[in-house]
C-alpha cells in the first residue's frame, strides 16, 4: 500500500537516500529542504523510480514554515504517514572562538527544528491515531568531539527529546518515534 512520506532535509546524504528508498517503494513523497534547485533533481530522481512528488523548499527554522508544509503535504496526498527529519547543519571550531550566532544556528537546525517537525507532525498523528516519526540523531549524541560543541549539544538534546516523546506516545496507539543514530556519514552537511 502506498504511503504519504514527507521528508526534511531530502536533498543530500540520510535525506537524499531515503526519499530514493521511499521512492523505489512507491510511496507518495513530500521532499522539503531549502535549495529548489537541488530539490528539482531529487524530485526527478524519484520520479524516474515511480514516484509521485512533490517538492515544497523549506527552511525548517522559520516560524510556520513547518506547519505551511504539512498543509501543503496534506493538500497534496491527504493524510500523512510517515514524516523522516534529516535537515541538519554543523559548525567547526573552538566553543570559544565560535561566532554565537552560528553556534545558536545549529542548535536551531539541529534540535529546535527537529522539536518543531516533531510538534507539527504528532499533532496530525495523534488526530489520526496512526504515523511513524523518525528523527535523525547521531552518535555523536552519545559522546562528544571537540570543535563540534553546537551540533554534539544538539544532538544530546535530540536524545533527551525523542526519549521523551517515546514514553508520551504509549498514550497514543499507532504512532511510532523513532530516532536513528548514524556515524559518520559522506554528506554535504
Amino acid at each position: 500500500m502506498s504511503r504519504t512520506v514527507v521528508i526534511t532535509g531530502a536533498t543530500s546524504g540520510i535525506g537524499r537516500a531515503a526519499a530514493r528508498e521511499f521512492a523505489g517503494r512507491g510511496d507518495r513523497l513530500v521532499l522539503a529542504a531549502r535549495s529548489p534547485a537541488t530539490l528539482a533533481q531529487v524530485r526527478e530522481e524519484c520520479r524516474a523510480a515511480g514516484a509521485e512528488v512533490l517538492t515544497v523548499p523549506t527552511d525548517v527554522t522559520a516560524p510556520g514554515a513547518v506547519a505551511a508544509l504539512a498543509d501543503a503535504a496534506e493538500a497534496e496526498f491527504g493524510a500523512i504517514d510517515a514524516w523522516v527529519h534529516t535537515a541538519a547543519v554543523m559548525a567547526y571550531g573552538r566553543f570559544d572562538e565560535t561566532p554565537a550566532e552560528v553556534f545558536d544556528q545549529v542548535i536551531r537546525t539541529d534540535l529546535l527544528a527537529a522539536a518543531e517537525v516533531a510538534r507539527v507532525a504528532l499533532r496530525r498523528f495523534q488526530a489520526a491515531s496512526a504515523g511513524t516519526l523518525v528523527l535523525t540523531g547521531s552518535v555523536l549524541g552519545h559522546i562528544t568531539a571537540p570543535y563540534m560543541s553546537g551540533y554534539v549539544a544538539a544532538k544530546w538534546g535530540l536524545q533527551g527529546l525523542v526519549r521523551a516523546l517515546q514514553q508520551e506516545a504509549r498514550e497514543t496507539p499507532g504512532v511510532r518515534i523513532c530516532l536513528v543514530n548514524p556515524g559518520s556519514v559522506d554528506t554535504p552537511v
